[in-house]
């Protein structure tokens, strides 16, 4: 029984959850320059299906962050802080809620772009669009920098 007790300290690290709700995160943005570009076309029957598809894919984010949260381990010994943890959760699942949220104002409203700024509009979604892809880069690699922030190294 101590076994158990002192096995049940060290807590299963949640990054690997949380790389499937960033790529679902990730999934839903990269539908943006799609619906972007029917709705500019007034094609509002395809950015109702963009939309609709953004829509799924926010939910599914929902769906792995109760997940997430509702297993996360409470051990005394995470890699990080529990708080830290569902902070950066809360910050991605927003990332997600304002597409869905970009897409049903400019849906719901029928709003097209101005011709003249809709160049350097699509060059800023662009841009956020690569913002998303970065967050998405960095939740990746935090299992990395985990695993090598705790080695010591030998000296020889």
């Amino acid at each position: 029984m101590p076994v158990n007790t002192i096995m049940g300290l060290f807590a299963k690290s949640p990054i690997k959850p949380l790389q499937q709700h960033v790529a679902k995160v990730h999934e839903c943005c990269n539908l943006l320059p799609q619906f972007f570009d029917a709705a500019n076309n007034c094609d509002w029957d395809k950015a109702t299906e963009y939309r609709q598809q953004i829509s799924s894919l926010e939910r599914d984010a929902d769906v792995l962050k109760r997940q997430i949260r509702l297993n996360l381990p409470t051990g005394l010994f995470m890699a990080m802080d529990r708080g830290d943890l569902l902070d950066l959760l809360t910050q991605q699942d927003k990332v997600a809620n304002l597409a869905k949220d970009i897409c049903g104002r400019v849906l719901g409203r029928q709003l097209v772009v101005p011709e003249d700024l809709y160049i350097d509009f699509v060059a800023y979604v662009n841009r956020c669009l690569d913002a998303v892809g970065q967050m998405h880069k960095v939740i990746n690699e935090l299992d990395e920098l985990l695993e090598t922030g705790f080695k010591v190294e030998k000296s020889t």
